[in-house]
């Protein structure tokens, strides 16, 4: 299925139930204080996806890589300032040159703040899903010339025309930040093509391929069902957002509203 209008909205929705759908918050929680928040970010997200088709996936990214990290906080976005004790989660290795994104997230809360001074937080924001498409050469580099060690050999799970397509992506001495699609058949669109490669044994990192080759774990029966039904793969993976939005977010005094998402108040 390709990307289309519809896709802004469908995340958008799963934005608002999503992060505030916990404890006192609710899904109309900014309908007094901001009640266009929806409108604004929608027409940001939109106007921004014309020219960059997987950026729902960098905004996907952006969250994951949040709430796996102390919770979604939304300190993911700031920008590293040593003087006031904030190292930033940008320059890690699992994170530079990999997110992307921040410059619309800029802009929405720019846009927000305008109308609705402190009131959105950047954490909520964040919290948009779409398909994780991208990844680093670095991340594959052993499992295509050197795995379990053994110099120049592959990890021989790889389908063999797919691990030729891999190595000319990610050449063995190549830039190990060069990007790979996780979805190598449509990275451009939302779908569940990602697990059908996986039963071809196309899966581009070592850890997800697993998930269909480890015979007896519960993950093979998830792999064949949303492989075989896309519209189960797509409530899944909405509650599955719901439920990592909901990783200690932090409320009333816990935490604050930043005026700028790249640097605390």
């Amino acid at each position: 299925m390709g990307l289309s209008n519809t896709i802004p909205s469908l995340l958008l929705s799963i934005l608002m139930f999503g992060a505030l759908g916990i404890a006192q918050l609710s899904s109309d929680f900014y309908s007094n204080t901001c009640p266009n928040v929806t409108i604004i970010a929608r027409s940001l997200i939109e106007q921004a996806s014309r020219s960059d088709v997987r950026l729902t996936a960098q905004f996907t990214r952006l969250h994951f890589h949040d709430c796996f990290v102390n919770g979604c906080d939304g300190s993911v976005l700031l920008d590293a300032a040593p003087a006031n004790g904030v190292e930033g989660e940008k320059k890690a290795f699992q994170n530079d040159n990999s997110l992307d994104g921040f410059e619309v997230i800029d802009d929405i809360k720019t846009a927000l703040e305008n109308v609705c001074p402190g009131v959105v937080s950047c954490a909520d924001i964040l919290s948009i899903a779409a398909e994780i498409s991208v990844s680093l050469c670095g991340v594959i580099a052993n499992r295509l010339h050197n795995f379990s060690g053994n110099n120049e050999q592959s990890d021989p799970s790889i389908e063999p025309e797919f691990l030729q397509t891999l190595r000319r992506k990610c050449p063995q001495g190549g830039s190990l930040t060069a990007r790979v699609n996780l979805d190598p058949t449509s990275p451009d669109s939302f779908d569940n093509d990602y697990f059908k490669n996986l039963q071809n044994n196309r899966g581009v990192i070592e850890s997800d391929q697993i998930l269909f080759t480890s015979a007896g774990t519960p993950t093979v029966s998830l792999v064949n069902g949303y492989a075989k039904s896309q519209r189960r793969f797509f409530r899944a993976f909405a509650k599955s957002m719901i439920k990592m939005g909901n990783v200690r977010t932090l409320t009333r005094s816990e935490g604050e509203v930043r005026r700028d998402c790249r640097r605390v108040n």
